[in-house]
């Protein structure tokens, strides 16, 4: 038996009914989170007694219950608090932290800023698909300048966070973007994520069809929304040698931030009061 087909199994083992995956909207990009993250799990032999997934009310918030681990869903904006407090109490878990960008960059933003700044060991996945897909489609703090959604009919006149830059200046040790397309080099962040302590932040764009697709890229067919994100991806290298009127609007992706210098929150609670 091939090791992806052993991977497959894996999988499969910690998913508690894969049927019900179809509540996602068709071409969306969370199965391919999902699955990934399922992949890492088995590539890395985690058993899923040894996992707590943490969600919050993006679209991907309902993901917690089709695995078969444990599972908190978290008040909206409020995903990296419940983790942070479930890690310092048990810090032999791996704590997964669901997040959409709104629950990460809006209402959660200041959670973020400081789970970087502590260094807590929690893996913070944000699944920003540019827009709130879960209520409608409205603007969000990573929507696109300029773009299109149900609150900005006439164009987004705000700017949009960098989510990597945010994570990366307010302390995160691990920082990484990867999208949809690239979820070879998505597994091995998550891979990575599951075997070091500290804060691991790793973004990743994903389609959404239904509202962003729809309604600003002006799609009728999912796999127009990926090849959007494809045409609009380069690489952390490439980007280095551009000039900065070529990167607008393109989603530059990799590895970020790799420190393992830092001591991690929950070791560094455990130490002060020995």
């Amino acid at each position: 038996m091939g090791q992806q087909t052993m991977q497959l199994h894996a999988t499969r083992r910690v998913m508690r009914n894969v049927e019900r995956a179809s509540v996602m909207c068709a071409g969306c990009g969370n199965g391919i989170v999902m699955s990934t993250t399922l992949q890492a799990m088995a590539a890395q032999g985690i058993p899923r007694e040894q996992v707590m997934l943490i969600t919050g009310a993006g679209c991907n918030g309902a993901l917690g219950d089709l695995f078969r681990f444990d599972w908190i869903h978290a008040p909206h904006g409020r995903v990296l608090p419940v983790a942070m407090g479930l890690k310092i109490v048990r810090p032999e878990l791996h704590v997964l932290a669901f997040m959409g960008d709104g629950d990460c960059a809006s209402i959660g933003g200041n959670h973020l800023i400081h789970a970087a700044r502590r260094n807590i060991g929690v893996i913070a996945v944000v699944f920003n698909n540019l827009n709130y897909g879960r209520t409608g489609g409205q603007v969000a703090a990573t929507t696109p300048h300029g773009a299109i959604s149900t609150t900005s009919p006439y164009g987004n006149a705000e700017r949009p966070f960098d989510l990597c830059t945010l994570a990366q200046a307010s302390g995160a040790t691990y920082v990484a973007r990867w999208t949809a397309l690239t979820y070879p080099h998505l597994q091995r962040s998550l891979e990575k994520a599951f075997l070091r302590k500290g804060f691991s932040f790793i973004e990743v764009i994903i389609p959404c069809p239904t509202n962003y697709g729809r309604r600003e890229l002006r799609t009728q067919e999912p796999v127009d929304n990926l090849m959007w994100i494809a045409r609009n991806t380069i690489t952390r290298e490439r980007a280095a040698v551009l000039p900065r009127h070529r990167l607008e609007g393109k989603f530059v992706v990799g590895e970020f931030v790799e420190d393992d210098s830092v001591s991690e929150f929950s070791d560094e609670l455990r130490r002060l009061h020995r």
